[in-house]
């Protein structure tokens, strides 16, 4: 008699089980889209930014090529930029505004990137240096594709 009941309880743990991780896995997706994928559609891109990167744009020029434009206010007017795939940057590099912080400054520049696995999704990241110790900070991502 125990091993009947056995049996049935424990084919009935295992799909829960694996049913309560689904839905984790479910909401764990939601969460990291949700970061980006938020930002982008209910902010419609146009208004990217956060504290020192604002009206932030993104078009798309060919496959593999962005143009990026918007207002920064940046310590020297100089931010970095990398592309990520998740899990390697893949290019960087800095960028001047035309002035600099306290003021608005406006930049454009323009990136190619292609993806070495097509499975992943490649990200502009736009960051402010720290004068300190030259730590990222004031990170703003940004899907490409």
């Amino acid at each position: 008699m125990a091993k009947s009941t056995f049996l049935p309880i424990l084919f009935l743990l295992i799909i829960s089980c694996q049913s309560n991780t689904k839905k984790t896995d479910e909401n764990t997706d939601q969460i990291n889209i949700s970061t980006s994928d938020t930002i982008q559609k209910n902010i419609k891109l146009e208004e990217l930014g956060n504290k020192v990167f604002k009206e932030v744009t993104v078009s798309k020029i060919s496959d593999s090529t962005f143009e990026i434009k918007g207002q920064a206010r940046v310590f020297e007017a100089t931010f970095g930029w990398d592309i990520e795939d998740g899990h390697y940057i893949l290019k960087e590099g800095f960028v001047t505004a035309d002035v600099g912080a306290p003021s608005w400054g406006n930049f454009a520049f323009q990136v190619s990137a292609t993806k070495a696995d097509k499975n992943t999704t490649l990200i502009l990241v736009l960051f402010e240096e720290s004068a300190e110790d030259g730590s990222r900070q004031n990170e703003l991502p940004i899907k490409l594709y």
